[in-house]
């Protein structure tokens, strides 16, 4: 890759780490940094085509769709058996930040991106279920290791409402 596309590529995912670490920021925020990450690498594609690149950038826009497909449907009510982690934005960051790095020194990525694809299997069913029989790791605890995640969401007060019979 041509210097001056590695030293961008380097600088976007520094801005895109710094922002998905950054606590001030909400979780729609810290992901929208993420988005930078895949969106540096589309616009290096234009210039220099690389099959690495595509293998990252398919595998981080395919994570970012997946927590935040995740984080939406939680946030509405309408997921309520799996239960987002904002952990989950923190581990995402160190993984992108190895491939910033790996990318940066021509090292491979494929270890790094299998575990960012297996941090957005955890965010569906069959994933959370791995999750949860603790075969998938995921950043903080999980859910009989936390009541507050063990059922799900809350129940949405028209639920409860129904629930409790004449």
């Amino acid at each position: 890759m041509d210097a001056k596309l590695k030293d961008y590529l380097i600088g976007e995912f520094e801005i895109a780490v710094d922002g998905m670490r950054n606590p001030s920021h909400s979780t729609y925020e810290r992901m929208y940094f993420m988005s930078a990450s895949f969106g540096a690498l589309a616009r290096v594609l234009n210039i220099e085509y690389d099959r690495r690149l595509v293998f990252a950038h398919v595998v981080l826009q395919g994570a970012h769709q997946a927590v935040m497909q995740l984080v939406n449907q939680t946030a509405s009510g309408a997921e309520r058996a799996i239960q987002f982690h904002p952990p989950v934005i923190d581990s995402l960051a160190d993984l992108v930040e190895e491939v910033g790095h790996q990318l940066a020194g021509g090292e491979s990525i494929a270890d790094t991106l299998e575990k960012i694809a297996e941090v957005a299997y955890g965010m569906g069913g069959n994933g959370h279920y791995l999750y949860r029989k603790g075969i998938i790791q995921l950043a903080g605890p999980r859910p009989e290791e936390n009541s507050a995640i063990s059922g799900g969401n809350e129940p949405l007060e028209d639920d409860s409402a129904q629930s409790q019979g004449p």
